[in-house]
Formats: C-alpha cells, structure tokens, sequence
C-alpha cells in the first residue's frame, strides 16, 4: 500500500499508517511487526506517541488510541467527516484538527472532548503547532489560526491569500524566539508575533513552498529554495529575514512539503524524488544522498544511534544508519 504520512517511535517501537486503512508498529531494531489494526479508511495522519498510547485518525471519521505494545484499542472518537489531519500529544490532551470546520482537544486518557473550536473554514491537514500558550495550523480556507490551547479560544487568524490553493494548510509549522515561522504555495516565507499575529516579515525574495525546518537549538530556520535546488538557513533571531547560511544541494524544482529536519551537524532534505539529502550545517555542503524510495519522502525522523526512519508514498518504510 502506500504511505501518506511519518512515522512516530517511543522506545523500541515505531508506528506508521497506510493508505489502505492499516496503522502498523515494528521493532525499531530489525522492522518485525509488532501489531497491525485495520480501520474503515485511508489513512493520511501521522501518528502521535505519548507514554504507552498511540493516536491516529482516520478517514473513516474516527480518532482512535491504540497501546502501544500490543495494538489494542483503547478509545475511539467518532467525527461528522473523514480526517488526514495529525496529532498531537502535550499532557493529557490531543489535539487536532477535522475536515468538518471543527478543530478538536481530546482527553488521552478515554478520548472525551475537552473543547471544540468550530469555525475553522475549511479542512485541516497539517500538524499543529503547540508553542508556549497557543496552538498554531492552517487550513485549506486561506487561514492560518491561533488558539488559546487550554480552552481553543481564538487568539487570532491570518487571511492574507488570494485563494485556496495558496493556503498555508499544508506546512507544519516551527516557532522560535517568540515568532511563528510559515511557508505557502504562494511561494513566500513568513514571520508572526505569535502572541498577537502581526507581521513580523513575510517575503517571496527566495521561492519555497510548504516545507520548512528548525534547529534543535532554535536559532535556525531552514527551507529549499525551489527554484535554484539550494537548502537555506536563516537566523531565528532576527526580526528581519536574514541569511545565515546557503547550500548548493542540487535539489532541482523542488515541491516536496515535507519538513526538514536536523540532528547534530546534518540537516536531513526530503524530496519528491524519494532522495534524501544530508546538509553539513557546519560547511554548508553537502554530505551524502541516498535514494529511499522512487516517490515522495514523507518525513525523515532522526532516532537514537545516528538512525533516521522514513517512509515514502509509494509503499516504504525504513531504518537508515548514517
């Protein structure tokens, strides 16, 4: 089957769903499947992983919490629309949002709602962003939200694109030093005063699209560059867009959405293509490539002992050791 979303991990564990309606969980040590669950749809949503519990909704219109050692079914949340939206786990509660207009915090513990916001337009893709108090997605209704995470009261909303495919709905997006950091298929990287949404910068002057990437110590911003195939790094700091550094990677028209993500010295670039490309942030070149697949990579997940899970969308899942 094929594989629209990233895998999680806890422990010896990884989970990742299928389109064909499967959440399945390997040992991280030698990919032997643990438990498989099959639910009544495709499945788009990355998993979320917290203690013994794993979230995963589903297109059949359900948000269901499995154990993590054995695939049992702990609770199921039934919704009015199909989901490809991911969640996320903080505390007690999961957040996530719906194709209903609806974006939602559950209890962990048995799934019951914890509140409701319900004036989303649109459907709700994306991974939501948890920074300090608010919660932080897009949505394919050319609006980017800030919700009060402890009661989804609406902090404030950005509606600057000109129609729905510019929406800011599929990028995950990153925060740092107080400012929320999004990319868009209006090809421009913007910076917002998470506290209160205004513009801190926002700027086409290097063409991207929906992915973007942040330093473990979060002083960088990274992107692709689509145009030129270049990664870009850019000072989380700074209340101007400034560069820090640039790296040749010969990426090509790159579009992949997929985030890019860093560990150590290398900064891991999904691709359309199924390649993978590591960035030494310390040179600004390019360390080494590898073809995981022939289609989209959908995320790349550093692990312990310099290993990277990965999964692709024409069906495959792997353990890499760099």
């Amino acid at each position: 089957s094929d594989i629209g979303a990233g895998v999680a991990v806890r422990g010896n564990i990884c989970v990742y769903s299928r389109t064909d309606g499967h959440i399945v969980a390997r040992d991280l040590r030698d990919g032997r499947v643990i438990w498989t669950y099959r639910t009544g749809g495709k499945v788009f949503s990355t998993p979320a992983i917290r203690g013994n519990r794993v979230v995963s909704p589903s297109t059949d219109g359900h948000i269901r919490c499995f154990d993590l050692r054995n695939g049992s079914l702990l609770w199921d949340h039934p919704t009015g629309k199909p989901i490809v939206a991911s969640p996320v786990i903080r505390g007690r509660r999961v957040f996530t949002g719906s194709s209903e207009g609806v974006f939602r915090a559950l209890g962990l513990k048995d799934g019951g709602l914890q509140w409701q916001f319900d004036s989303v337009k649109n459907f709700v893709e994306t991974r939501p962003l948890l920074y300090r108090q608010g919660i932080y997605f897009g949505s394919w209704g050319n609006t980017f939200y800030a919700l009060n995470r402890k009661t989804g009261r609406l902090l404030w909303k950005r509606e600057k694109y000109a129609y729905r495919m510019l929406s800011p709905a599929a990028v995950w997006p990153v925060a740092a030093r107080g400012k929320i950091f999004i990319v868009a298929p209006d090809r421009r990287m913007t910076a917002l005063d998470a506290r209160t949404g205004n513009e801190i910068w926002d700027s086409g002057k290097w063409s991207c699209r929906e992915s973007i990437g942040l330093s473990g110590d979060n002083k960088e911003i990274y992107i692709k560059n689509m145009t030129e195939g270049n990664v870009m790094a850019f000072d989380a700091k700074s209340d101007t867009q400034k560069v820090v550094w640039e790296c040749r990677a010969g990426l090509g028209y790159e579009i992949a959405p997929s985030p890019l993500t860093q560990k150590g010295d290398l900064v891991f670039v999904p691709t359309t293509s199924g390649r993978i490309v590591a960035v030494d942030r310390k040179n600004n070149q390019v360390a080494w490539n590898f073809q995981a697949g022939e289609a989209l990579v959908n995320l790349i997940l550093p692990v312990k002992s310099n290993r990277l899970l990965v999964t692709t969308f024409e069906g495959r899942v792997a353990c890499l050791k760099y």
